[in-house]
């Protein structure tokens, strides 16, 4: 599966009813109803903060190439971010937390690093980056019609043939990039149609983004690749015209877990 991204590490090795440093300061971190939580105090945006990220958010808009129906979608994207935020809770009992490391799992440095990126926010800002990229990498029906020379309706038809991948964003359906290869003549990557029918129904566009663009163990150029940094993406994969059973396999084994 995705590859484990590597994090800054945490100073310090303990987690319940002790100190962890993070990026935004030090938090402490005790155990509430049996759950560890750190607990971080937060602050409201002021008017003048409201008003000046309208502002910058209104200049970007004026200079960027994102269509109109990707930045609605992003307008709806930021404000769902806010009104559902993410839990700071690890979710896990202290008996849980030490079995983690008992068992070898985690070291206790690798369990206070693990703990300090939950409940700082670190989690829910990776995931709200994640998401937003996959609203910004996409094209509208208008644009993959323009790209494969085609018409829209053909786009639409060839989505719901699933020959196509896209995804609802507000009022409108948006195609992700990476399944398209640019060129003289601009086409869709080879195998797609499999992928496509691959992918886990639970999974959401930013879930997709995040694994066709992250280096996978099964996706290694030959037998004896056991460096990570030669691993490949699942784009590189089928861009290169290899065997789709690999990650096909992936995707269908994410689906009954």
């Amino acid at each position: 599966m995705a590859a484990k991204k590597s994090r800054p590490r945490a100073a310090s090795n303990r987690v319940a009813g002790r100190e962890i440093p993070v990026g935004r300061g030090t938090v402490t971190g005790r155990f509430r109803d049996g759950k560890p939580k750190l607990v971080v105090a937060t602050k409201a945006p002021a008017k003048t903060d409201v008003q000046a990220g309208v502002e910058r958010l209104a200049q970007v808009a004026k200079t960027s190439n994102v269509d109109v129906s990707v930045f609605n979608a992003l307008i709806d994207q930021l404000a769902e971010a806010m009104t559902d935020r993410q839990s700071t809770e690890l979710g896990l009992t202290e008996h849980e937390a030490s079995f983690l490391i008992e068992s070898g799992d985690f070291t206790p440095e690798e369990f206070a690093e693990a703990a300090a990126f939950v409940t700082s926010g670190g989690l829910a800002k990776l995931e709200r980056e994640t998401h937003v990229r996959a609203l910004t990498n996409t094209y509208t029906a208008s644009e993959v019609a323009a790209l494969l020379g085609i018409d829209a309706s053909s786009v639409r038809h060839r989505q719901s043939k699933n020959t196509l991948y896209g995804f609802r964003a507000g009022r409108v359906r948006l195609y992700p990039r990476w399944q398209f290869i640019l060129g003289e003549k601009a086409s869709t990557i080879p195998h797609l149609p499999l992928l496509v029918r691959a992918i886990p129904s639970d999974w959401d566009p930013a879930d997709v983004e995040g694994f066709m663009t992250t280096p996978q163990d099964e996706l290694r150029p030959s037998d004896d690749a056991n460096d990570r940094n030669e691993w490949m993406t699942p784009i590189e994969w089928l861009a290169a015209a290899k065997d789709p059973a690999p990650v096909v396999g992936i995707l269908e084994d994410a689906d009954i877990t």
